[in-house]
């Protein structure tokens, strides 16, 4: 698989699912220690989630920071998921 001149594997369903679970057990490790010492609140619990994941799912993908173009397709796709994931918790905590 060919994305913007960077070859990516082509994950299978196994790999995403440990992906996500490997990404959410540091997610519960890193949480747990923070909501220990006092600094975890529930808006970075969930950015820290997103972000946790995206690693996993790049993972996944094979993107490994070999070159500047990979480290940059993995910077914007964690930019633009976690502002997808500002805008819903901004909307969320309006209602």
């Amino acid at each position: 698989m060919n994305f913007l001149g960077i070859t990516l594997r082509k994950p299978t369903f196994l790999s995403l699912t440990l992906a996500a679970a490997l990404s959410t057990l540091v997610w519960l490790i890193v949480i747990s220690i923070a909501n220990y010492h006092g600094a975890a609140d529930p808006e970075t619990a969930g950015a820290a989630l997103v972000a946790f994941f995206w690693g996993g799912v790049c993972a996944a993908l094979g993107l490994r920071f070999r070159q500047s173009r990979e480290m940059i397709l993995y910077v914007l796709g964690a930019a633009f998921f976690l502002t997808v994931y500002q805008g819903v918790y901004a909307a969320m905590t309006v209602i």
